[in-house]
């Protein structure tokens, strides 16, 4: 295994590390070994970054994660979560862990009661959150389009992007969910723009409320 070069940071101070020429095995090895830390693991064709998380990265996966619970409660929209799973394919040569992963509808079903996944087998999450709260190093949106995840929710704890996969692999960003169609990035931007100075508890119950208020009258078109 190459030397690890530590990648730049910015005020978050998260610490990274990229390794080239590595082997599937190696980053095999490498998963096992973090476990359940809080330390992220992302393989892309031979090319290997460890990210341990800051607090306030985890604090922005945390709050995003608590929204969309709420929105799949009230737009009752069936669903599983993954959190941090490591989703992966040897044939392709990558995989990642996503802050938090979800399964909707159809798939929530394909993959209620399973112990573990087989993407070989069963289908990628309909949604992933990706918070990115320093200078990137391995991009994972190539990774996340080679696995077939339909969304991705990029923030940098305070902006906020609805990624769609395209036909061609790449992601675009569009000015709403796909799994939450009512939905749009403007509207997660204004709560997180309260995380700062707002109790959680009482933002989610804000946001509940906008959402009954809001969201269910755009999807039924009133």
């Amino acid at each position: 295994m190459a030397t690890a070069k530590p990648a730049a940071t910015t005020r978050s101070a998260t610490v990274r590390y990229v390794f080239g020429n590595v082997s599937w095995d190696d980053y095999q090895a490498m998963v096992r070994i973090a476990g359940n830390s809080h330390t992220r693991v992302t393989y892309n064709q031979g090319t290997l970054e460890i990210m341990a998380n800051t607090y306030e990265h985890n604090a922005s996966s945390y709050l995003l994660g608590r929204l969309v619970d709420t929105l799949a409660e009230e737009l009752e929209v069936p669903a599983e979560g993954g959190d941090t799973t490591t989703f992966q394919r040897k044939d392709l040569a990558r995989g990642t862990e996503a802050n938090k992963s979800y399964f909707f509808h159809a798939n929530a079903t394909r993959v209620r009661g399973k112990i573990q996944l087989d993407l070989n087998v069963d289908p990628p999450p309909d949604l992933v959150i990706d918070v990115r709260t320093s200078g990137a190093a391995l991009d994972t949106l190539p990774v996340y389009a080679a696995l077939g995840i339909p969304e991705v929710w990029r923030c940098d704890g305070k902006a906020i992007e609805f990624l769609h996969r395209q036909d061609d692999g790449h992601y675009l960003a569009q000015d709403a969910s796909r799994n939450f169609p009512s939905l749009k990035p403007a509207d997660i931007a204004a709560f997180l723009a309260q995380a700062e100075s707002v109790d959680k508890t009482q933002l989610i119950r804000e946001f509940r409320s906008f959402v009954r208020e809001n969201l269910a009258q755009r999807r039924s078109g009133q």
